[in-house]
């Protein structure tokens, strides 16, 4: 997704390269993208979208996040935490960043009380197609809180040989963001509609 969503400002902006246009942007205007002698900035992470790329993420539906909606809003929030996370050098932080869009994706502004079980069900029941998936992804998921807590509450380091549990968060991570995105269109923007979708799941 990096160089289609641009998080100048934590505002979207969705250039396709191979047609030279913006699909639209939240704020500001891709016009308004200048240097500060006024000089008009086409960013480069922008202009290397490929054709096949730019493809996918229509078909994802990635052109209709420049209306601004809830679900448009968690997406800019999740897209800031996810491009920390591949910023940051300290496996720890990449940890705790790639949990944040975990948690921004899937909980509710007022759910502040066992987020581990709700995070690691509704990313089990998003992402799981039958019942041994939705074990993996939950018991995963699990695994990924026990050792952020352990970041957290015990101020524990995440040493190079446990890279694999940052790696698979951001895996959760981003394709959690890519079916939130997915979403959107079907849903209006309605991500109190996207969370009661995936808690049906479980009663199916």
């Amino acid at each position: 997704m990096k160089g289609v969503i641009v998080l100048g400002n934590r505002d979207l902006i969705i250039w396709n390269n191979s047609r030279k246009n913006a699909y639209g942007t939240i704020k500001p205007s891709l016009d308004n993208l200048c240097d500060s002698e006024g000089n008009k900035v086409i960013l480069k992470s922008a202009v290397k979208l490929s054709n096949l790329l730019c493809a996918k993420l229509e078909k994802l539906g990635v052109q209709y996040l420049s209306t601004v909606t809830p679900i448009s809003s968690v997406v800019k929030d999740c897209l800031y935490w996810f491009g920390l996370g591949l910023d940051v050098t300290m496996e720890s932080a990449k940890l705790l960043n790639f949990t944040t869009v975990l948690e921004c994706a899937l909980k509710k502004s007022d759910e502040n009380t066992e987020l581990k079980q709700r995070i690691s069900d509704r990313c089990a029941f998003l992402l799981g197609d039958d019942y041994e998936t939705r074990v993996k992804i939950h018991n995963d998921i699990s695994f990924i809180y026990k050792e952020r807590s352990k970041v957290v509450h015990q101020g524990s380091m995440i040493k190079d040989k446990d890279r694999n549990t940052v790696n698979l968060a951001g895996s959760y991570a981003q394709r959690v963001l890519m079916k939130l995105i997915q979403e959107n269109n079907r849903l209006n923007g309605d991500f109190s509609k996207f969370i009661c979708e995936i808690d049906e799941k479980k009663f199916a």
